[in-house]
């Protein structure tokens, strides 16, 4: 199975990519958020909307209330009922200074008989607008109040609505009484209602073409909306979204009149509405951009920081791939401090392991050096040995034992030396290795002196001369009777490379000593090994209580330690 390499990133775009990821979680909540705030906002304008319709719808419906109540009582009038029209005119007239508005009079056929427009007496056409004629039809019908859609006054020339109003005289409705109400008369009402801002309230006929306008009233006033929106005004939707008579997106909520085939729309634009969304999202985005790009910035500069510690730890990898020794770095980031201390012990271990193993072979070439000369030295005692005691006039059997008897010597000596790995010895320890069958008897054997350590080449020549004296001592000196002793004295006198050891050897409470005995065996062994291989000096002296030696030889500054 082929695995595909991961693709390499830097720290910086890891940083920036942790970085995003926490924040575009943050930004989509906040937009969530943002749009469920938006919905909120919308539901809210939409019951505003639908508040505002009605109660403007309201509004408009006292007033036509109260147009209706006035030509009601009006229309009571006994002047109008006993065909007293000018006396009637003058009453219209009276009753204008509360309206505001012109009071007309027409028949069945349309023919007005007063308008307070024109002065009394002045000739009056018939009226054949089409809504007119419509309005005062539905009231004579119905007898009841009507009404109208916008028109144009046939006298005033003017934009009008009309309130109708039957009037039954003796059981028949034989004239319309009716006020002629101005589009600016509607449009007061809207101004008075306290529009929020942004806002728009228009009032519509049942022929959808504006009555009143709280915005551009003057220049939209008779304009069909149907043409702009024609849906909702068809439907007469209560709740729609469409063009206004601008052409601006609104969200519109339509109240119809009580009284009226008129409808009072509330609308909003859409740019509105949304706006709330549009600022939320714009926020989210910018403070996510904002954060984003300063996490960018900050993944640069942070991660410059933690990119050079990095680099720091990959050059001293690979100095440490080529056995340097290298230093611990110190950054900010303990993880990469860690990592770089741990490289670092790593490398002083190496280090000391290679000067370990480069110590170690030299002291094994050392070694094998030293071998190869105690080997050699070894055989040339033994050689030396073999030349002692092979003498003409030697019987083979003592020569042989005497043979062993050093080699067994010169073994005691070689194990003390391979107790200290062939370092040396103290001369303590090799005198108490020669006493040790006699050691019982304390009062037998006296040493003093300081802790002397020698080197091997000494530990093995005068482990030697050692052996010879105490061999020579129990078989024809002190140690060869019971009352005999043997004291051991020595010193070292002189610093540095000047230090001299000198070693008394006395014999006393042995047989009677011959005043210069002849040269043996021992005698010969013992001079050639401190004279030819150590270079000392030895000199020996027969009392009459025993034999006395002094052995005179050079040791170095290390080979002495104090005890």
């Amino acid at each position: 199975m082929i695995r595909l390499r991961p693709k390499e990133w830097s720290i910086r775009l890891h940083l920036f990519a942790f970085a995003a990821t926490i924040l575009v979680p943050l930004i989509l909540l906040g937009s969530y958020f943002a749009t469920e705030f938006a919905e909120r906002e919308r539901e809210r304008y939409q019951e505003v909307a639908k508040a505002l319709a009605a109660d403007i719808a309201a509004d408009v419906d006292r007033e036509l209330d109260s147009t209706i109540a006035a030509l009601q009582a009006l229309s009571t009038s006994p002047a109008l009922r006993n065909g007293d029209l000018e006396a009637f005119d003058r009453q219209a007239r009276e009753t204008l200074h509360y309206r505001g508005s012109a009071i007309a009079v027409r028949d069945q056929t349309g023919q007005q008989i007063i308008n307070t427009y024109a002065p009394w007496g002045t000739p009056l056409p018939v009226s054949t607008h089409p809504v007119l004629r419509k309005t005062d039809q539905t009231a004579l019908e119905t007898q009841r109040p009507v009404v109208s859609d916008l028109y144009q006054g046939a006298v005033a020339k003017a934009l009008y609505v009309l309130v109708d109003v039957p009037v039954t005289i003796r059981g028949e409705a034989r004239y319309v009484l009716n006020i002629a109400l101005t589009p600016e008369r509607i449009r007061r009402i809207l101004a008075s209602s306290n529009l929020p801002p942004d806002w728009i309230v228009a009032v519509v006929d049942g022929s959808n073409r504006i009555i009143a306008r709280s915005r551009d009233h003057e220049r939209l006033l008779g304009v069909d909306t149907q043409r702009s929106s024609p849906a909702p005004a068809e439907a007469g939707a209560a709740l729609w979204q469409g063009l206004n008579a601008e052409g601006v997106p609104v969200l519109a909520a339509s109240e119809r009149s009580r009284l009226s085939a008129w409808r009072v729309t509330a609308s909003v634009p859409l740019a509105v509405l949304g706006a709330p969304l549009t600022r939320s999202l714009l926020a989210v985005a910018g403070l996510g951009g904002l954060g984003l790009a300063l996490s960018l910035a900050l993944a640069l500069l942070y991660g410059r920081g933690l990119a050079r510690g990095m680099l720091d730890l990959s050059l001293s990898a690979e100095a440490l791939g080529r056995g340097e020794q290298i230093p611990a770095t110190a950054t900010s980031v303990r993880e990469v401090n860690q990592i770089s201390r741990a490289m670092a012990r790593a490398s002083a271990d190496l280090h000391e392991r290679a000067l370990a193993q480069e110590t170690a072979a030299r002291r094994q070439e050392l070694l094998i050096h030293e071998l190869n000369h105690r080997v050699k030295n070894t055989l040339a005692t033994v050689q030396s040995l073999a030349w002692q005691v092979v003498r003409p006039g030697v019987p083979p059997r003592i020569a042989q034992e005497r043979f062993q008897e050093r080699l067994l010597a010169l073994s005691r000596t070689h194990n003390l030396l391979n107790e200290t790995l062939w370092e040396g010895a103290s001369l303590r320890t090799i005198l108490e290795a020669e006493f040790q069958p006699f050691m019982a008897e304390t009062p037998r054997i006296r040493l003093s002196g300081p802790d002397v350590y020698l080197p091997a080449t000494h530990t093995v020549v005068l482990g030697m001369a050692l052996h010879e004296l105490t061999t020579n001592a129990a078989k024809y000196g002190a140690l060869s009777a019971a009352t005999g002793r043997v004291q051991v004295d020595w010193r070292v006198e002189g610093h540095g490379r000047g230090a001299t050891l000198i070693l008394d050897w006395c014999e006393m409470g042995g047989p009677p000593v011959q005043a210069q005995p002849r040269p043996g065996f021992g005698s010969r062994l013992l001079r050639q090994t401190i004279t030819q291989e150590l270079g000392g000096e030895l000199s020996m002296r027969f009392e009459p209580e025993g034999a006395c030696c002094q052995i005179v030889v050079g040791i170095a500054p290390a080979e002495q330690r104090a005890a």
